[in-house]
C-alpha cells in the first residue's frame, strides 16, 4: 500500500500474514507491518507492527503459548501537510511507539470442553511509560451440561505503580439450530485509544470502564453470514452505545 499527497510519500506499506507449522505440534501465527519508506519522509521507516503468536501441544491435554505484540502509530498526514504548508516539524511526531507486550500462558484440559489457564505478560503503553505486570487466569467450557452453553471467564491481574487493579471478562454464548450463535459479553478495566493534539495516539487505561455486549452471527445458506453486536459503556467519563451490523460473504 502506498499514499502519496502532492508528491510527497505518506505511507508505503507491506504487511504480512502466516501461518507457519513446525512439526505436527508446534505452530507459528505471525503478522507484520513494515514501512518502505519513511512516514511523512521523516519518521523512521522500518518494522511498524509485529505479532507473533507460537502454540505447543506440550500433550492432547496441555498446551503453552507464547505472545509477542508491538506496535508504533505515526500521523503521517500530519507530517506530510507540515511540509507542504512549510510549517516547521513537530519533534514529537517523529516518536511513534504505542504499545508492547510479551509474555506466556499455560492452558490444560481438566476434562472434556473444559479448560483452565494461566500465564504473565509485561507490558508496556506509550512510550514515557514503564512495563507493567499482568497476571492473568480463567477457564473456558464448552456445551455446559450438553445444554449447548459456552462459558468464559478470565480475570487479569494489573499492576502499575499507582496500584493494581483487576480487569475482568465473561462471555455466555449458545448456538440455536447450528445456523445461529448468540453470546452476552461483559468487560472491565479497558483501555482505550486517545488522540492528543500533538503526540497523535497515546493508550489510556481505564480501570473503572464496564462494558455490556450482545453478538451474534447468523449462517444464510453456505457462504453468506449476517453478523451484529450492541453494546453499551461505561465510564467516568461518559456513556457509549455502539450498535453494528455486518455481512460476510465466502468465496
Amino acid at each position: 500500500m502506498t499514499i502519496r499527497n502532492s508528491g510527497l510519500t505518506e505511507r508505503s506499506v507491506i504487511t504480512t500474514t502466516n501461518f507457519i507449522p513446525v512439526g505436527k505440534k508446534l505452530f507459528f501465527y505471525v503478522a507484520g507491518e513494515y514501512d518502505v519508506a519513511k512516514p511523512g519522509g521523516q519518521a523512521d521507516a522500518g518494522l511498524s507492527y509485529a505479532f507473533v503468536n507460537g502454540r505447543w501441544a506440550v500433550s492432547s491435554r496441555v498446551e503453552l503459548q507464547g505472545l509477542y505484540h508491538r506496535g508504533r502509530s505515526y500521523d503521517a498526514r500530519t507530517l506530510t501537510q507540515d511540509q507542504i504548508d512549510g510549517r516547521p516539524i513537530d519533534p514529537r511526531l517523529l516518536t511513534g511507539f504505542l504499545y508492547e507486550s510479551a509474555g506466556g500462558r499455560v492452558t490444560v484440559e481438566v476434562a472434556r470442553g473444559v479448560r483452565v489457564f494461566a500465564g504473565y505478560a509485561s507490558d508496556r503503553g506509550n512510550r514515557d511509560e514503564g512495563s507493567t505486570g499482568r497476571i492473568t487466569a480463567g477457564f473456558h467450557a464448552s456445551n455446559v451440561f450438553r445444554s449447548g452453553v459456552d462459558v468464559t471467564v478470565s480475570d487479569n491481574r494489573i499492576d502499575r505503580p499507582e496500584g493494581a487493579y483487576d480487569s475482568w471478562y465473561a462471555s455466555v454464548g449458545r448456538s440455536f439450530g447450528g445456523k445461529v450463535y448468540v453470546s452476552l459479553d461483559y468487560a472491565t478495566a479497558l483501555s482505550v485509544l486517545r488522540f492528543t493534539g500533538g503526540d497523535g495516539v497515546v493508550v489510556e487505561s481505564r480501570p473503572r470502564t464496564k462494558r455490556f455486549s450482545l453478538n451474534g452471527s447468523v449462517n444464510v445458506g453456505r457462504s453468506v453470514s449476517l453478523l451484529f453486536t450492541a453494546e453499551r459503556g461505561t465510564d467516568d467519563f461518559a456513556t457509549d452505545l455502539r450498535g453494528n451490523l455486518g455481512l460476510s460473504f465466502r468465496f
